[in-house]
């Protein structure tokens, strides 16, 4: 019936704590989680909205500035133009237009007065007449005007155009060409030259810095935002474990005032009963089967025995005998003493420690395990999963728990399991799967035995048929882990 398996080179980890094995989630938990989520959700829905808010207004801005840029630079470039008519034009390609007189000095005074960055005038035959910019290039090909050579072919069609924006040493600029006509009315005629004026798009640097200072605050606000609400959803998740672990703690405390008076109290009618049951069995029993008829009393009687003596458990302050306890010698222990019941449930049972030593009181954790493996029996007495023999594990490592070195538990079964729905009230008092004989306090004792030596003890859910309970003890710091292997 007794299987070790034993392999001390390994060492899981329950790096994490309390986050590698986690406590079943009660109702009350589970619904204040779901609060917390509604609320992230709302406020980081209410954050991306003023994100977008902020980013729309930043593509408003971009775009109506550029919109006035251009009909800016396109009002100046046509009244610009229309000054300009063939004698304007001939002179500067024949070179009779004398520095600081006629077109050379109009197209200075526009510049200034206009905050412009310069202006040109281009022939039709593609030659630069005048550029304000780069004076040198007058009478060479337009090819130095790059990107803007397709808004001045458009302008030589009769087209005023604006050219796309362009960066120059760091710097955005924009040009907008229009048609100069040689008729006798100024504006009118056909297409002499084309006329393009050049100011700096200085709203996008200013833009860009908004821009980098909105992507800025946008990061640095959503990294806080995700700090915040995970150290609030962390706090929260705390303080109801908190709350729900005193009010159990006030219940229990509760329940040990009462248990001494109801034990006294129920002890001494039970001595009477049992006394009269054994008075009545002796005078009027049949002396051949005596226990035929009364034996159901003292049956009973018993029964109410154990139920007060586990009862009493509950009044049992935490005190100050936990020892060092040779965890392996224990549950072979254990299980000599129930080979009994295994041999007649055909159970068979196999451990695996890890963790030879804990530090507890050894009563009171032989109680704790002696009710684990002696549910383990009772819920493998049905059936185990089809086709697999029924089978108990008893396994224990080291690791982090809590933010300390522990020593975890596990008792797991290949049984029916723990329905869902059950899974969270197997620790209520009086609450019970059993369908007979079972009182429903082993397992909330067990708890508080867990709980009076700083650990816990919980039912785990698993995909898998069986049941998994784990007992976590932790470890004083003299105690260390794997100590006296």
């Amino acid at each position: 019936m007794l299987d070790r398996q034993e392999n001390a080179g390994r060492r899981p980890s329950l790096s994490g704590g309390a986050g590698a094995y986690r406590l079943p989630v009660s109702g009350e938990l589970d619904s204040r989680r779901r609060q917390v989520r509604r609320a992230v959700i709302l406020a980081t829905g209410f954050y991306l909205a003023v994100l977008v808010a902020c980013w729309g207004l930043y593509l408003d801005a971009r775009g109506r500035y550029a919109r006035q840029l251009e009909q800016r630079l396109r009002a100046i470039a046509v009244t610009a133009a229309e000054s300009v008519g063939w004698p304007e034009v001939e002179a500067l390609r024949y070179g009779l237009d004398p520095e600081g007189v006629g077109v050379r000095s109009r197209a200075a005074r526009l510049v200034s007065g206009n905050g412009l960055e310069g202006l040109f005038l281009v022939d039709v035959d593609g030659y630069v007449l005048h550029d304000t910019r780069i004076p040198a290039v007058d009478g060479e090909p337009w090819i130095h005007l790059g990107a803007d050579t397709t808004a001045c072919a458009a302008a030589l069609d009769g087209n005023a155009s604006v050219g796309p924006l362009r960066q120059i040493t760091g710097e955005w600029f924009q040009v907008a060409v229009a048609p100069v006509r040689g008729g006798e009315m100024r504006g009118e005629g056909p297409v002499i030259a084309a006329l393009g004026v050049d100011a700096s798009a200085g709203y996008l640097e200013a833009l860009t810095r908004f821009r980098g200072i909105l992507w800025g605050l946008g990061l640095s606000s959503a990294l806080a935002l995700v700090l915040v609400l995970k150290l609030l959803h962390r706090s929260i998740d705390s303080l109801i474990r908190a709350q729900a672990y005193v009010r159990e703690t006030e219940e229990w405390a509760w329940i040990g005032r009462l248990a001494p008076g109801i034990a006294h109290e129920i002890r001494n009618p039970l001595e009477v009963i049992r006394g009269t049951a054994d008075l009545i069995r002796r005078k009027y029993a049949p002396s051949d089967h005596p226990d035929e008829i009364f034996g159901f009393v003292s049956h009973e009687v018993a029964r109410i025995e154990r139920l007060v003596r586990e009862f009493l458990g509950f009044s049992r302050p935490p005190g100050a005998d936990s020892e060092e306890v040779e965890l392996a010698s224990l549950v072979d222990a254990l299980i000599q003493g129930l080979q009994a019941r295994l041999a007649e449930a055909e159970v068979r049972v196999e451990t695996n420690i890890l963790a030879p030593r804990v530090w507890a009181e050894p009563d009171r954790l032989e109680q704790v395990l002696l009710n684990l493996l002696g549910n383990a029996i009772d819920g493998l007495g049905g059936n185990a999963a089809q086709g697999a023999e029924r089978r108990i594990e008893v396994s224990s490592e080291d690791g982090l728990w809590a933010g300390g070195t522990a020593t975890l538990i596990r008792v797991v079964d290949n049984g029916p399991g723990i329905p869902e729905d059950e899974l969270s009230r197997v620790f209520e008092p009086f609450f019970t799967t059993k369908r007979r004989g079972g009182t429903g306090l082993g397992l909330a004792l067990s708890r508080k035995i867990a709980r009076d030596h700083s650990g816990d003890l919980w039912a785990e859910a698993r995909a898998e048929p069986g049941a998994a309970f784990v007992l976590v003890l932790p470890r004083p710091m003299g105690l260390r882990a794997g100590d006296g292997e």
